[in-house]
């Protein structure tokens, strides 16, 4: 540890010097080398001089360096994590960094007594007061009571995984998954740092964090930590207006890091339903819809002797109220190890805070409880200790001292939802209970530290609840009623009317953030990039759940389009093209921007697929019992009264449905007449009429079930045999495996959000009736090729502007009534056409041939820009343009714009030689950044080594596949080899499968199903499809077409030593001729007469 840290220090010192030296002040320098720039240029304006030339390109190339500088480094300081590497904005990013800073600045605060205090010690003196008394433990208590309510659920096993000794991996692992270029702690070295230099500094960090599991002590330095706040309202007036945010150190991270990779898959069991932060496989959605379910039972339930309630609590300043001796004695009920609670320990209770605002430290506190918000363990642990208030309610209502809420006869009692320190608490409203409530509630805070401010908490009753009820429980629980915009999870708890205006609140969040950056300097790349990575990801968390107005989805969608064609400060804006055609993929010649309806959808059905694969989820439960008791999800309707919600979802349904098929396993769950469930049929069912007796049949009934192959004569006497054969090719479960319900438009068989969408649009654009065009339309993989060409995002932007014609020359302004005359104001001799300007203009020729890329824009081929561009990208001018030759083309189409608006604007006269020049460093400037940057990719080296025998003791089996899709044919080999190399024995044949990836998958399943029962200690499995064997490993999503087949596999593989590895072609070549010589022969191979062909690879592999 102390090794690091001296090593640490002394690389910051020399860093510093560094720094100083090598870059001083950045914009002087800019400064100086502009006038030296300008002065240059002068010269030249009196005559050629080649010196002077040369002159310029040095100066040019040396302010382009310190401009990218200039640029990464007020990037780094604006915290914008959504624009990534491509056009230079650092204006825009300079403006983000003083607005931000600007914003947390802090001019005056209340004190404690409510007095403003606005002097710089004075608000010092506020904020040191503050967290004296936040952070300050409260005096000994009296908690047992409560802790023998806690029930040991981390067992030995658990405990063993938990404490072991971290592994190289698995530091390496944890440093990776932190955040690179989030705000570094006190040392000031952020994880980018240690990240990018990992050879160097790896062995250092691994070594420091090992030790402190090796010996249990925290180095204190590596805990100190400084405070940020950020303003959790638009204008602060008093501390708890702010939020602190905990600036870790990177190395102490690491070990949290650690602590939480390993406590994380543990959480689903440790942690009550009713709680759904942080925990794997539970989302935010999953209280927000029973949440408001119960506020619809609520809004709705008028009759009745028994009202109901709920209590929306607000903890104050919960994760800094944490007891830390109350935390490590509910780690200790809950049953894990010493060893364990005392490393939790290091973590939490040695820390100490410097708290830092307006630009520098305001003081030093040790604290003696909290939690920090920042530390990647305290979500943990914060749910261990707000999940006692959790097993206090339930346990209440167990003991009838509480009664929660049971909106219909199937549903389940709902008592309390939590997700973090957000609390919804549902009872019968009567005095006994609210007073229980009270009584628990004031428990569990004196035990936690956590406090229930009573004064932001709020309640909301039934409709049937009588005044006299309402104003007696309120003053037990001391709390207000929720107001009409009271929240929970950020989406309003009532709805009104209109629900144009009680989803507004989406509108008003995108408007503030057009409004907020219209003025910045961002071009159209720019802003492509703040559409797609800002804007259009806001309206996804309510969309999520409810189905938006049509009327709110249109006013969104024009929002964004009049952002996306704004021209700079003055609002100016043409639409050159739909809306509808910019939400078109970029390969079909559109932006990719989202259709705000469509996305809607495509993010409910993402909610339904969740719900018919959770069925024993808490609020798939809910929902079951409120609409759907009596049959399966997919036959569910809306009903009478439903919420907004379940009305949302079922919208979902219905793109759902009209992907989803089953993937058959046992056949037990799929109806043989009814159910969608065969690939190569229209229709994925039967459609052949079923006899009366048989009309209910399972797949099931089908199967042989001791061979684990199709009933071929069943098949025949009650279907076609065209059904019989399409049937013949569906893989059947080997161990049993359940049927499952898949998505047929992605590979994996998993719902996507991107999936969805695509079939919305396609279905909305099959609704939309259009006569049929006779315009010419660029082919698909022209639009593809256009978007992968290397240079700049602003280039390319342009260029596909330009294929679309939507530039603002002469002749389009002209049309569109925006100009005068369309003709070319360089040459005056012809309408400025985009053809014109960029390829016919006579300045524009010089420019082409200086540049010696002439040949490509020849100006007799070049009909229209459309055309012209297709045969560059796909037709007979890219056999010879390599995407170098085209970003460098692209480049010069750009900087002869340029100039053109130049012309225009400024009256400067159009040079060759100078937009040559610009062109080429431009050019270069980009590929430079590019292969920085990663973005330049270097070829992958193929694995061209030979087989090779697998350790004494252990069998080695090679598999194969050989498809054959014209003749519809499949046949797989497989060869098993002892550490000599000699075959022990091998396998061919035909059989029926549908594509490549499932003989592949079927290859070895036959090779595993040879070895099972054998007496074979370890067996290694070598194949050449990636695909099946990540599948086996678990490390990528398993095609649905193989689903049956690869699970068949990793259950044999349960308790074995098997090991599943990828090889090459030429590690493969006995199985590979195995598979094809039996696809082109009906004999298969006896061991006293091997082929020649086949003996040669079986030595040759043995003797390698």
């Amino acid at each position: 540890m102390f090794t690091l840290c001296k090593k640490l220090k002394g690389c910051k010192d020399k860093l510093k010097d560094w720094s100083r030296r090598k870059f001083g002040d950045l914009r002087l320098q800019i400064a100086m080398l502009k006038d030296q720039l300008v002065g240059i240029q002068k010269q030249l304006e009196q005559g050629f001089n080649p010196e002077c030339i040369e002159v310029e390109k040095e100066l040019t190339r040396r302010l382009e360096d310190l401009w990218q500088k200039d640029s990464m480094f007020w990037h780094q300081r604006s915290r914008i994590k959504w624009l990534q590497m491509g056009d230079r904005n650092s204006r825009f990013f300079h403006l983000s960094t003083i607005q931000r800073r600007q914003r947390n600045q802090i001019v005056r605060l209340r004190d404690g007594s409510g007095t403003w205090r606005s002097e710089a010690k004075e608000v010092a003196g506020v904020i040191k007061a503050h967290f004296q008394v936040l952070y300050d433990a409260p005096p000994n208590r009296d908690f047992e009571e409560i802790l023998s309510l806690i029930d040991p659920v981390v067992t030995a096993e658990m405990n063993a995984k938990l404490v072991k000794a971290p592994n190289c991996e698995e530091i390496r692992l944890a440093t990776f998954q932190l955040g690179p270029l989030k705000a570094p702690g006190s040392d000031g070295f952020p994880g980018l740092f240690f990240q990018s230099y990992w050879e160097i500094v790896g062995n250092d960090v691994t070594e420091a964090v090992k030790s402190f599991f090796q010996n249990g002590v925290l180095l204190r330095e590596w805990n100190q930590t400084n405070v940020t706040l950020i303003p959790k309202v638009k204008n602060p007036e008093s501390m708890s207006h702010f939020r602190p945010i905990s600036l870790c150190r990177f190395i102490y991270k690491v070990i949290s890091k650690v602590l939480a990779n390993r406590l994380q898959p543990f959480m689903h069991g440790l942690i009550s339903e009713q709680q759904s932060a942080f925990i794997p496989g539970r989302q935010i959605q999953d209280n927000i819809i029973i949440a408001h379910e119960v506020f619809h039972f609520l809004k709705h339930k008028k009759s009745g002797r028994k009202a109901s309630v709920a209590v929306k609590l607000d903890l104050n300043k919960a994760y800094d109220r944490v007891c830390w001796d109350f935390l490590l004695k509910v780690l200790e009920k809950l049953g894990f190890e010493e060893k364990w609670i005392d490393w939790i320990s290091q973590c939490v209770c040695t820390v100490k805070y410097s708290i830092h605002a307006n630009g520098g430290q305001v003081c030093v506190v040790e604290p003696k409880r909290g939690l920090r918000q920042g530390d990647p363990i305290s979500p943990y642990l914060f749910l261990m200790v707000a999940d006692v208030l959790s097993t206090m309610l339930q346990k209440a209502v167990i003991n009838k001292s509480l009664a929660g809420i049971k909106m219909k006869k199937q549903c389940p009692v709902v008592s309390h939802l939590f997700f973090a320190d957000d609390s919804l608490i549902f009872l019968e409203a009567n005095s006994w209970y609210c007073s229980n409530l009270r009584q628990i509630l004031g428990c569990f805070s004196e035990a936690s530290g956590l406090s229930v401010n009573l004064h932001k908490s709020s309640v909301m009753f039934s409709a049937n609840a009588s005044h006299s009820t309402r104003d007696e429980l309120k003053g037990i629980l001391e709390m207000k009623d929720m107001d009409k915009n009271s929240k929970y999870l950020g989406l309003p708890t009532s709805w009104g009317k209109s629900k144009k205006e009680s989803m507004g609140f989406i509108r008003d969040n995108i408007l503030g953030k057009i409004k907020g950056w219209s003025n910045k300097d961002l071009n159209q790349a720019g802003k492509e990039i703040l559409i797609k990575s800002v804007i259009q990801p806001i309206p996804m968390y309510p969309f999520m759940c409810f189905k938006a107005p049509n009327s709110l989805c249109s006013q969104l969608n024009s929002v964004i389009s009049n952002f996306w064609w704004e021209n700079g400060d003055n609002g100016g804006k043409i639409h050159w093209g739909s809306w509808k055609k910019l939400t078109d993929q970029k390969e079909m010649g559109g932006m990719g921007f989202k259709d705000f309806a469509s996305f809607n959808i495509a993010l409910l059905a993402k909610q339904y697929w969740r719900l018919i694969n959770s069925p024993e989820a808490l609020w798939v439960k809910v929902l079951k019992g409120l609409y759907f008791p009596n049959c399966s999800s997919l036959d569910a309707k809306r009903g009478p009264s439903p919420s907004w919600i379940w009305c949302s979802l079922v919208e979902g349904m219905a793109l759902l449905k009209e992907g989803l098929r089953w993937n058959v396993g046992n056949g037990d769950s799929i109806d043989f007449w009814r159910d969608r469930w065969i690939p190569n049929l229209p229709g994925e069912k039967v459609q052949s009429i079923p006899s009366h007796h048989g009309q209910w049949a399972k797949v099931s009934e089908f199967i042989d079930s001791n061979t684990h192959n199709w009933d071929m004569d069943k098949l025949l006497n009650v279907i076609s045999s065209e059904e019989a054969r399409a049937i013949s090719r569906i893989p059947i479960s080997y161990s049993n495996g359940v049927d499952k319900i898949i998505w047929v438009h992605t590979s994996s068989g998993n719902y996507s959000v991107k999936s969805g969408y695509c079939q919305v649009k396609t279905a909305v654009s099959k609704g939309i009736c259009s006569p049929p065009s006779t315009s010419y339309t660029p082919p698909k993989s022209m639009w593809t090729r256009l978007w992968a060409v290397p240079t700049a995002p602003k280039v390319r932007l342009f260029m596909w502007k330009v294929v679309r014609n939507w530039v603002a020359c002469k002749s389009n302004l002209y049309r569109r009534k925006c100009a005068q005359v369309p003709l070319c104001p360089i040459c005056e001799t012809e309408s400025e056409s985009i053809e014109h300007i960029l390829f016919r203009c006579p300045w524009t020729k010089a420019v082409w041939f200086g540049s010696g890329k002439a040949f490509w824009v020849l100006e007799n081929s070049i009909i229209s820009a459309d055309k012209w561009m297709e045969d560059l990208l796909c037709g007979t001018l890219a056999k010879e343009a390599t995407p170098e030759i085209v970003g460098a083309i692209f480049q010069i189409c750009w900087a002869i714009w340029k100039a053109r608006n130049e012309c225009n604007f400024q009256g400067k006269l159009p040079n060759p030689i100078t937009t040559i020049q610009k062109a080429e460093m431009a050019n270069g400037d980009y590929l430079q950044a590019a292969y920085m940057v990663g973005k330049i990719v270097v070829p992958i080296q193929r694995d061209n080594s030979s087989w090779s025998p697998p350790p004494p003791g252990v069998l080695k089996i090679n598999v194969d596949g050989a498809f054959s899709s014209s003749r519809g044919v499949a046949a797989f080999g497989v060869i098993a080899r002892d550490s000599s190399g000699i075959a022990q024995f091998w396998r061919c044949g035909k059989v029926k499968v549908s594509s490549a990836c499932a003989i592949e998958a079927w290859a070895l399943r036959i090779a595993c199903n040879s070895v099972i029962d054998a007496d074979y200690s370890q067996v290694i499995f070598e194949s050449d499809s990636q695909v099946v064997m990540q599948s086996v490993q678990g490390r990528t999503n398993c095609p649905w077409e193989i689903y049956t087949v690869v699970e068949d596999i990793k259950t044999w593989a349960k308790g074995r030593n098997w090991s599943f590895i990828w090889a090459g072609r030429m590690k493969n070549k006995a199985a590979h001729w195995l598979a094809s010589y039996s696809i082109n022969s009906c004999s298969s191979i006896q061991l006293g007469c091997i082929p020649p062909e086949f003996d040669s690879i079986l030595r040759k592999d043995c003797n390698s």
